[in-house]
């Protein structure tokens, strides 16, 4: 039976695009910051006039876009966290043969060293697989 094998090139391609989807969210003038950033009267804010329900909307309206501001940090921490780890991971085991003999531990150990906690887990980006280290 056969293992997965893993090219630590496609390691740095990973964490290369990673890296430009994390860029996609932060860019000030891409659309994610662009809705979070309008302001009541922008543009991009809808205008909900002034008649009764307006300031109910207009404050469920606001609450979403904070909802959606938490997503966007959680999303641009993952990514980055993912960049880092993929890269550090390609960096450690440049070769393939590296690589594939890597154990899942050594491979959580570094993913926890640089991806931030998963929100409401407070376990970062693992595989899953317990780690030994952490049992000895």
């Amino acid at each position: 039976m056969g293992g997965t094998t893993v090219d630590p090139g496609d390691l740095d391609d990973f964490a290369k695009r990673m890296r430009e989807l994390d860029e996609d969210w932060t860019d000030e003038n891409g659309y994610p910051q662009r809705v979070l950033l309008a302001e009541d009267g922008d543009s991009g804010f809808p205008r909900l006039g002034t008649f009764e329900e307006a300031g109910q909307f207009r404050t469920q309206y606001n609450a979403a876009r904070a909802n959606m501001a938490q997503n966007f940090n959680d999303l641009h921490n993952l990514l980055e966290g993912l960049a880092d780890a993929s890269k550090k991971i390609a960096d450690q085991y440049r070769s393939t043969e590296a690589l594939n003999n890597a154990s899942v531990g050594e491979i959580d150990r570094i993913l926890g060293e640089e991806m931030a906690p998963a929100p409401g887990s407070g376990q970062p980006g693992q595989t899953g697989q317990p780690n030994p280290q952490a049992q000895a």
